[in-house]
């Protein structure tokens, strides 16, 4: 998931990243957006998301079609150390299925009176 803030003026985008030499994995056609911000996302094979812990940086890159009609690209990097320790915290919890829902201790000690004494 890659998320920015939305610019009216930016002209009509694609986001992709590149691992390695590999083919660069393309954000979807058209991100969703909420409220200043656009949100681009993709899947990615639990396999593929393995192959990128051997990589030390991963590169995002932008291209935008400007409404002039002119091409403009931006490039950066993310490192990847502590992505395999990450992403095995991430299993993890997730192979562990949905954490109970946790109740207030005061709510729970303390039952809500069915009338209010007058002062």
């Amino acid at each position: 998931m890659f998320i920015r803030e939305f610019d009216e003026d930016a002209g009509n985008s694609m986001i992709a990243m590149v691992a390695g030499t590999e083919k660069p994995l393309t954000f979807g056609t058209l991100p969703a957006r909420r409220g200043i911000y656009e949100i681009w996302s993709t899947v990615i094979k639990r396999d593929a998301v393995k192959d990128l812990f051997a990589q030390s940086r991963l590169q995002v890159g932008e291209s935008t079609l400007k409404p002039d009609g002119k091409t403009t690209d931006r490039l950066f990097d993310i490192e990847t150390l502590g992505l395999e320790s990450a992403w095995a915290q991430l299993s993890a919890a997730c192979a562990a299925g949905p954490a109970p829902v946790a109740t207030p201790a005061a709510a729970a000690a303390s039952p809500i009176p069915a009338t209010v004494p007058d002062p």
